[in-house]
């Protein structure tokens, strides 16, 4: 498990991510993971999600963008 947080504006993002053993297919090279996601209002003022954009880039440095 793997653990990464960033604080922007008031706003805390944490992202955990496992592998998921019973889902890959090492032989194949396919590499399956959870994520949970975890978005904090630690601000005065009221805010709203309006859109996500990740980029996640994997151990061979293949970077797949999701929106």
């Amino acid at each position: 498990m793997s653990t990464s947080e960033a604080v922007t504006a008031g706003i805390r993002v944490e992202v955990e991510s496992r592998y998921a053993p019973e889902r890959s297919q090492p032989f194949q090279n396919e590499w399956f993971f959870y994520y949970t996601i975890r978005i904090t209002n630690e601000g005065e003022e009221t805010v709203q999600l309006i859109s996500r954009h990740w980029i996640i880039t994997d151990a061979t440095s293949h970077v797949e963008e999701v929106k």
